[in-house]
C-alpha cells in the first residue's frame, strides 16, 4: 500500500505596512520571517489540539 503525501504551499500576500510591522517583531526576537511564521503556525495548530 503506498501513502500519498500532499503538501499545500500558500504564499501570502500582504502589503508594505503589514511586513513592515513583522519585520520589525521578528528582528525583535532575532528570528528570520520564515522561521517566525513557521512558529506561529504550529503553535496555533497545538493551541487546536484535543487535550
Amino acid at each position: 500500500m503506498q501513502t500519498l503525501i500532499v503538501m499545500v504551499r500558500k504564499e501570502p500576500h500582504l502589503n508594505e505596512a503589514v511586513v513592515s510591522i513583522l519585520k520589525a517583531e521578528v528582528k525583535r526576537q532575532n528570528r528570520s520571517l520564515k522561521n517566525w511564521l513557521g512558529h506561529l503556525a504550529i503553535e496555533a495548530a497545538k493551541k487546536l489540539e484535543v487535550p
